[in-house]
């Protein structure tokens, strides 16, 4: 018996499980299901039968979730049979009745508390729709409540108006921006307050909102007060539409803007134009400069030229600081005026870039000749005294001059052309001119972009060095090296070290690249001390002049000849005339803590002047280089030139002060017997080979014969 129960309790589970979701666990769900068919196996063997355990059993089914029909049908099914089982093995007499009567039980309990469970939703929709009834009541009457507070004192103003633009309702923010009373815009049309240039256009845009698929609309537009006056406001209109999606009101929200109108035309007017002489700005002249150079139906016909001066004044800043900044500022706006009557009633726009610097857009359709007396007549206007300060004052320009095709040239090529050319006239000197060249252009855009590369070449280990041997004039011997600086580009190829220290030189990179000459300099020397020892020869290192100032120079030095461990005498620099001249206190401060340490310092990069023998006394020198230039000068001139015989006089009265003289650049045999003749000590150049690799040097080094330190 116990078994079959079983049986009928595993048959009842998987009848039930795809006709619906209990949120019984399975195990409880398990432990009710085998509960109830105990209790109908009870209810079936008693005497008389009882069917209450059926009827629970029903009933169960709604309480565990099985509402669908389905879960009833497959219960009686599996009831059916298993019941008419345990009947007929329980020996009671009409087994059949008795089951299909427990069977009409357990449809009665289902149906029974089905209707309950029905009821009871019922009234939970009930309540929840009269709770819901009561939560949009008060929801209303509160969002009235809050529509009409903001519709009252909102500080924009509202109105609310039929489709034929009748004013159902205002606000009072609206009516002081009409000036007048709210209930006095009751009734009148929106449309007596649209500005009469206006008014078209914003009827239409009302017409439009009540088209399918319209968006709000959106526009800043001048009204019309009642006192006549105009005020600039921000309109935001929407449409109100009825149940059936008919369009009934429209909803207008207006925002007083003119202060704000007035404030951007002023910020405009400033963005746009220089505070002190009140001339077009930069942004307005590059606006220009694309309105003119683009293919416009209005504007210059495509190979028209536009010609673009950039000036810059001479000296101001002398000016400036001499006079006092506000005589600098009324002398600029005296320039404004003085470049405005130049080119007034001529199509020429005249701006302040910044500074002391002025432009001319000149537009001189298809011919840009006169350049010239423009140039002319620029500086004759500028140079005429301006009394101030208690004195006359002149002024010059330097000026570039860049030409553009209407069409073919973007416009900031065009302000680069014109700046290129203003600093290749200040190169030249003052009150000069320069046209854009574009041979010269593509050199100097080479070396420009070299320029603001070396400092990341230097960086990324792009930067190598050659070492140059210098040998005795006298006998060949090899007595000294000098480092220099190469760069492999990728796309220049060879960049060799002269040019190197120029491209620094017009960048920051000069110092960095002094440090990193410096550095590998001294740990080359030092790997050479360990293996030659005494016999090691000096290592030199030409510096510019801007790389002598560095205040930080001297730690830079002993540094590397810490880390090196090295002795400073190791250590040779090249100094140019120019810093060994200089009254700069950094660059004095330097050389003489240098030379304090033991560090050699040479005259670099000499000349056959003056200047050359008032520094020989000043300053503990140890030789002079000549010039590279120098040398290739006298070796192309008759030996009895003035020059030649002028730089062997040099040459023997530096020997008379027992300071060695070095070559650089000898190409021949001819020119090193020369130099020798007149008392010249070493030498480097083509004729004695290349800079070569430390490596290759170091053999070089080895083989030479043993003698002590040149």
């Amino acid at each position: 018996m116990p078994h079959d129960r079983s049986a009928l309790v595993a048959a009842w589970l998987r009848a039930l499980a795809p006709t619906g979701f209990t949120p019984l666990p399975l195990p409880e769900f398990e432990h009710l299901v085998e509960t109830h068919v105990h209790a109908m196996a009870a209810g079936l063997a008693a005497d008389p039968m009882s069917t209450l355990a059926a009827r629970r059993t029903g009933a169960a089914l709604i309480d565990a979730s099985f509402t669908d029909a389905e879960s009833l049908r497959a219960t009686l099914c599996v009831l059916g049979t298993g019941l008419l089982d345990l009947a007929e093995a329980d020996g009671r007499p009409d087994p059949a009745a008795r089951a299909f009567e427990m069977l009409a039980a357990v449809g009665a309990g289902y149906t029974a508390r089905l209707r309950d469970w029905l009821f009871d939703q019922q009234e939970e929709v009930k309540q929840a729709l009269q709770r819901a009834n009561v939560e949009a009541a008060r929801r209303l009457k509160r969002t009235e409540a809050w529509f009409r507070e903001v519709f009252v004192r909102a500080a924009v103003g509202i109105a609310i108006s039929d489709v034929d633009g009748r004013l159902a309702q205002a606000n009072p923010a609206l009516a002081d921006i009409l000036g007048c009373q709210p209930e006095e815009l009751v009734g009148r049309s929106i449309e007596e307050f649209f500005h009469s240039q206006e008014a078209a256009d914003l009827r239409a845009d009302y017409h439009d909102l009540g088209t399918v698929g319209s968006k709000p609309l959106r526009r800043r537009r001048r009204l019309v007060r009642t006192d006549g006056q105009l005020v600039w406001v921000y309109l935001a209109v929407s449409v109100l539409r009825d149940s059936d999606d008919v369009p009934t009101l429209h909803l207008t929200m207006v925002e007083n803007v003119s202060d704000l109108h007035l404030l951007q035309d002023l910020t405009s007017y400033q963005a746009l134009h220089d505070v002190l002489t009140g001339l077009p700005n930069r942004q307005y002249l590059l606006s220009q400069l694309q309105s003119q150079l683009a293919e416009q139906p209005a504007g210059p016909a495509a190979g028209d030229h536009v010609t673009l001066y950039h000036l810059d004044l001479d000296g101001f800043a002398a000016i400036n600081h001499g006079l006092g900044p506000d005589h600098g500022d009324r002398l600029l706006q005296v320039v404004a005026r003085r470049l405005e009557n130049q080119f007034a009633g001529q199509r020429a726009l005249v701006a302040r870039l910044t500074g002391d610097e002025f432009a001319v857009l000149y537009s001189a359709g298809s011919d840009p000749s006169g350049v010239l007396a423009t140039v002319a007549e620029i500086n004759e206007q500028l140079f005429e005294p301006v009394h101030i300060g208690g004195g006359g004052v002149g002024l010059s320009a330097s000026i570039g001059v860049a030409h553009g095709v209407v069409g073919e040239i973007d416009p900031f090529e065009l302000l680069r052309r014109a700046d290129v050319s203003l600093r290749r006239a200040q190169a030249t000197g003052k009150r000069q001119w320069f046209q854009f060249d574009h041979h010269r252009d593509d050199f100097d855009r080479r070396r420009a972009t070299l320029a603001a590369t070396l400092s990341g070449a230097l960086e990324f280990g792009e930067l190598t060095t050659l070492w140059q041997p210098w040998h005795s004039l006298v006998d060949g011997a090899f007595v000294g090296v000098s480092v220099r600086a190469t760069w492999d580009h990728p796309e220049h190829g060879r960049i060799g070290h002269a040019e190197c220290l120029a491209l620094a030189e017009m960048t920051g990179a000069a110092v960095p690249l002094a440090a990193w000459l410096v550095d590998a300099t001294c740990q080359q020397a030092g790997e050479w001390f360990d293996r030659f020892g005494d016999a090691t020869p000096p290592i030199g290192v030409g510096l510019t002049v801007s790389q002598v100032a560095d205040p930080d120079l001297v730690g830079t030095i002993r540094t590397a000849i810490e880390k090196a461990d090295i002795r400073p005498n190791l250590l040779c620099l090249g100094i140019p005339t120019a810093a060994l001249a200089t009254e700069d206190g950094d660059t004095r401060d330097n050389l003489g803590v240098l030379t304090s340490m033991g560090v050699l310092v040479l005259l670099g990069e000499a000349g056959v002047g003056p200047l050359e023998l008032a520094l020989l006394d000043e300053w503990p020198l140890t030789a002079v280089q000549f010039a590279e230039p120098l040398v290739r000068s006298v070796a192309g001139v008759d030996p009895e030139s003035r020059l030649v015989r002028t730089t062997g006089a040099m040459v023997r009265t530096l020997g008379d002060t027992a300071l060695a003289v070095a070559v650089p650049g000898l190409c021949s045999a001819a020119e090193i017997e020369w130099w020798r003749s007149v008392g010249a000590r070493a030498g480097c150049g083509p004729y004695y080979g290349h800079p070569v690799p430390a490596a290759e040097l170091t053999v070089k080094l080895a083989d030479r014969p043993a003698r002590g330190r040149p």
